[in-house]
């Protein structure tokens, strides 16, 4: 990403923008995506709406790859949770893998295929909305943009998430094509 300055006078209240940059492989070809304007203050979420954006140029047998140069953890959830409703499938399967790239201090590298985690979870929960469930979920316990339930330990979040998820206490409901509201439902935790 690289930060594009206002160009205007000093009372210009123009808001600055970063722009993505692509590299095509196998010969590296660098490309800075001049037409996508991210302000969102998550890398991660703007690599979700890069992601989104650019699935229609892949052509078959193509792979994504998001790379996160924070390493923030808070990228697994965010895409699955975006990828899980927003990513082509074919013959019932996600047509092109997603792999996500954490760069971690010290030169280490995490690397997740995010369509391969949706998939495995789809198919030992037989749920469709299980990738967006399991996000939601992790992102209850705690991370940069929803605040932490505080006094709760990972234990009770742990248990309360898998009695609501296996009891149905938490689904989504569609609102349009492109929108879908959550709906928890009050448990007692015991």
């Amino acid at each position: 990403m690289k930060v594009v300055p206002c160009e205007h006078s000093v009372e210009c209240k123009c808001q600055n923008y970063t722009i993505p940059m692509r590299c095509l492989c196998p010969k590296p070809i660098i490309q800075d995506l001049n037409d996508i304007h991210q302000r969102k203050g998550e890398a991660e979420m703007s690599q979700v709406d890069w992601l989104c954006m650019c699935k229609a140029g892949l052509s078959p047998s193509k792979a994504a790859c998001s790379i996160v140069t924070s390493g923030d953890i808070d990228a697994i959830p965010i895409h699955m949770f975006a990828l899980s409703d927003n990513w082509p499938i074919a013959q019932g399967k996600y047509s092109h893998p997603v792999f996500l790239l954490l760069q971690k201090p010290n030169k280490k590298i995490d690397v997740y295929n995010i369509m391969s985690l949706i998939e495995f979870f789809h198919n030992h929960f037989e749920d469709v909305d299980i990738a967006k469930k399991i996000s939601i979920v992790l992102c209850m316990g705690g991370n940069d943009f929803i605040p932490k339930f505080y006094g709760i330990s990972h234990q009770k979040m742990l248990i309360c998430s898998l009695i609501m998820i296996s009891s149905e206490q938490i689904y989504f409901e569609r609102i349009t094509e492109t929108s879908t509201k959550l709906i928890l439902q009050t448990i007692r935790y015991l």
